[in-house]
């Protein structure tokens, strides 16, 4: 059952998008496997991601995960194969490594003593951001519905920081800290300015605690302000949705937490569910 479930993973793992391995390393220049018939381009930026098995010391289970190990910039573009320069290292990169194209500025590492960070830019990225702009840290949250086994995912902020310094040759920035409601992680999201405001199009429930729900941010949520929710039921013809009314608690940037005043209803209830929410 171990190598079944690490060949499982494995799969998973290889399953998931590549746009290029590294074959070949010379100081920081890296030769690339995918060239100008694959797509590739001068100018693009690539996440260099790792391999790492992992023991759960209970169970003695094993399986792996991937980490992202640094970035490379693509320099020269042949047919068959491009040349790149590592532009950023967050352990030693090695010759088979995967590379990503990279679709969104992250957190590189923190100082928690100097309480600065470092990003990792986009080539977009490096467009917008500015020094003494201040930008929203962001962490992606995701749930798995239980039953249909859909992921839902939001975006949570969970800090603020200052752009001081921009390294255009490296696609890097240094911020300062200026607020965080949670610790800043390595891979946290810095979200351009366009992007701040986004909402999601439809309310799901993120997650479920005593008669506390989680739900993403919905016109008309204010704290205090008492709703009706809806849950259709499609494939049950006793019953075919629940009215439950909710009181809001708290809205934050992307999620808003509710209060269950009818807890009849929350055997019924289960993370993932989309609802419908609607004033008295």
């Amino acid at each position: 059952m171990v190598w079944c479930a690490i060949a499982i993973l494995s799969v998973l793992i290889s399953s998931a998008q590549i746009d290029g391995r590294i074959v070949a390393i010379k100081d920081r220049s890296v030769t690339i496997d995918r060239g100008r018939e694959a797509g590739m381009l001068p100018g693009e930026v690539l996440d260099v991601y790792q391999t790492e098995r992992m023991k759960n010391p209970q169970t003695g289970e094993e399986y792996e995960r991937e980490v992202r190990a640094g970035g490379v910039l693509v320099e020269e573009v042949q047919d068959k194969f491009s040349m790149g320069r590592i532009i950023s290292s967050l352990r030693p990169i090695r010759v088979g490594d995967i590379l990503r194209r990279r679709a969104h500025n992250l957190v590189r590492s923190v100082s928690r003593t100097q309480n600065y960070l470092y990003v990792d830019l986009t080539p977009d990225g490096v467009k917008w951001i500015r020094p003494g702009e201040k930008l929203g840290v962001f962490r992606r949250m995701n749930v798995i519905h239980p039953i249909t086994k859909r992921r839902i995912s939001w975006l949570e902020k969970v800090g603020e920081v200052e752009v001081a310094s921009l390294t255009i040759r490296t696609f890097s920035a240094r911020c300062v800290i200026t607020s965080y409601d949670k610790p800043i992680l390595e891979n946290d999201l810095i979200m351009p300015p366009e992007e701040k405001e986004r909402r999601l199009d439809e309310i799901h429930i993120l997650n479920i605690s005593g008669d506390k729900l989680l739900l993403n941010v919905f016109q008309g949520a204010v704290p205090n302000a008492e709703l009706v929710m809806m849950k259709e039921i499609p494939d049950n013809t006793d019953e075919r949705f629940i009215l439950a009314k909710i009181k809001v608690i708290q809205v934050y940037k992307f999620t808003t937490e509710v209060q269950l005043l009818t807890p009849q209803h929350k055997d019924k209830l289960l993370v993932g569910d989309k609802v419908r929410v609607y004033q008295y």
